[in-house]
C-alpha cells in the first residue's frame, strides 16, 4: 500500500555541554594556493576534545581609507596544494587598534596540515519517538498472471524384468458334493386373441314394443329368436361390448331396451337408446367358449315404432396367458434312427410323465425340418413325417 505519513518530529534534546575552547594559535601567513593533493583514506574519527579557552580579544585598529580598486588581474592557475603547516599555539587577544588600510590581499599560501580531530563530544538525550502515522491503505492487487504452459511428460521408465514364476501351491482337498439342484419349469397358456363381429347394415324393419332380434356379423334381423342366432363364437374370452345403431335419431318420447343374448340366454345387463338418441352401448364383462352363439334383440318401450336399417357390433378384447409352475418337473432326452417314416418312443421308470398333456417334446435331425411330435400317452410319443434310417434327437419336458 502506499506509504503512510510521518510521525511527528519529537523533541529535540537537551544540547550537552560546551566544551573549553583551546588556545589559538598564530595565524600563519597565507600561502599560494597548491594544486589539491590525492585525498587520502578517511581515517577512523577520533574522540572530540574538549574547546580550549578562548583567548582574549584584541583591541580593534583604525580603519583606514579605501584605496582605489585596481584593475581585476587575470585569475592565475590555482596551485597545487602545500602541505598543512601545523597549527600553531593561539596568542592572547590584543586590544582592538585603529583599522589600518587594507592591505592588498596577499598570495594564498598552501594549506597547513590538517590539525588532528577533537573527541567527540557526548550525545544529547535523545527526543521523545513521535507517535507512528496512519498506516496507507493497501495498493489494488496486481493482476494474476497467466498459466504457464503445461511442461511435455517425461520418458517412460523401461520395462522391468519379468520375475520369475513361482512354485504352484499344493491343491486343496475336494470338497463335499453338494445336493441336486432344482429347475423351475413353468407351463405358459396360450391366453386368448382378440375378437370382434360386425352386422354391417342389416335391411329396414319396422322396430316396435314386440321384440326383434338382429345377427351380430350377417344382414339378418327378426321376431323369431332363432332365426339369425347364427354368429358362433371361435375365440374364448370376455365380451366387454356391444352396440346396437339406427343411422337417425329416434322420436323424443320414445326409448329402445337393447339386450345381449349368449347361446338365447339374455344377459343381465342392458342399455337404452333415449329420446332423440340413436344408439347405446351394453358394457360388462360376458365370457363366451368356442361354438356359443350371440346376438342382439331390441324392444320399444313408449313412443312410436322405428322404421330403419339398423347396424350391430361386438367385441372380445386379447388377453395375455398366464404362466403356472409345473410341480416335480423332469426333462427327458434321447436319440433314435428311425425304422420307418413315423417311430413311436416309449418311456420308462422315472422318464414317465403324468400323462399325454403333461409335456412337450421337440426333435430335430439334420435332414429333416418338418419333423412332428405326438404325445399319445404319459408314457410314449410318436415322431411323424420323418425318413426311414435317419437319426433323430428329441427333448421332452413336464410333469
Amino acid at each position: 500500500g502506499a506509504t503512510g505519513n510521518n510521525g511527528t518530529n519529537g523533541a529535540t534534546g537537551a544540547t550537552g555541554a560546551t566544551g573549553n575552547n583551546g588556545t589559538n594559535g598564530a595565524t600563519g601567513a597565507t600561502g599560494a594556493t597548491g594544486n589539491n593533493g590525492t585525498n587520502g583514506a578517511t581515517g577512523a574519527t577520533g574522540a572530540t576534545g574538549n574547546n580550549g579557552t578562548n583567548g582574549a580579544t584584541g583591541a580593534t585598529g583604525a580603519t583606514g581609507n579605501n584605496g582605489t580598486n585596481g584593475a581585476t588581474g587575470a585569475t592565475g592557475a590555482t596551485g597545487n596544494n602545500g602541505t598543512n603547516g601545523a597549527t600553531g599555539a593561539t596568542g592572547a587577544t590584543g586590544n582592538n587598534g585603529t583599522n589600518g588600510a587594507t592591505g592588498a590581499t596577499g598570495a594564498t599560501g598552501n594549506n597547513g596540515t590538517n590539525g588532528a580531530t577533537g573527541a567527540t563530544g557526548n550525545n544529547g538525550t535523545n527526543g521523545a519517538t513521535g507517535a507512528t502515522g496512519a498506516t496507507g491503505n493497501n495498493g489494488t492487487n496486481g493482476a494474476t498472471g497467466a498459466t504457464g504452459a503445461t511442461g511435455n511428460n517425461g520418458t517412460n521408465g523401461a520395462t522391468g524384468a519379468t520375475g520369475a514364476t513361482g512354485n504352484n501351491g499344493t491343491n486343496g482337498a475336494t470338497g463335499a458334493t453338494g445336493a441336486s439342484g432344482t429347475e423351475a419349469v413353468y407351463n405358459q397358456d396360450s391366453g386368448n386373441f382378440a375378437a370382434s363381429w360386425s352386422s354391417g347394415t342389416i335391411t329396414s324393419a319396422t322396430w316396435g314394443t314386440t321384440v326383434r332380434y338382429a345377427s351380430l356379423s350377417t344382414n339378418c334381423s327378426s321376431a323369431t329368436i332363432g332365426t339369425c342366432d347364427v354368429t358362433t363364437v371361435v375365440t374364448p374370452g370376455n365380451i366387454t361390448s356391444a352396440t346396437f345403431t339406427f343411422p337417425s335419431a329416434i322420436s323424443g318420447t320414445t326409448t329402445f331396451v337393447i339386450r345381449l343374448l349368449i347361446n338365447q340366454v339374455i344377459q343381465g345387463t342392458t342399455c337404452t337408446i333415449p329420446n332423440n338418441g340413436t344408439t347405446c352401448t351394453i358394457s360388462g364383462s360376458f365370457p363366451v367358449v368356442n361354438g356359443d352363439t350371440i346376438m342382439l334383440s331390441a324392444t320399444r318401450v313408449g313412443g312410436a315404432d322405428k322404421a330403419a336399417t339398423v347396424t350391430t357390433a361386438a367385441s372380445v378384447p386379447a388377453v395375455a396367458g398366464a404362466e403356472t409352475l409345473l410341480s416335480s418337473p423332469h426333462v427327458v432326452t434321447g436319440r433314435v434312427v428311425s425304422s420307418g417314416t413315423t417311430q413311436v418312443i416309449t418311456l420308462t421308470g422315472s422318464a414317465v410323465f403324468t400323462s399325454a398333456t403333461s409335456y412337450n417334446c421337440t426333435a430335430s435331425s439334420s435332414t429333416d425340418t418338418s419333423i412332428s411330435v405326438t404325445p399319445t400317452s404319459g408314457s410314449s410319443f410318436t415322431l411323424g413325417s420323418i425318413a426311414a434310417g435317419s437319426t433323430y434327437s428329441y427333448i421332452c419336458v413336464g410333469n
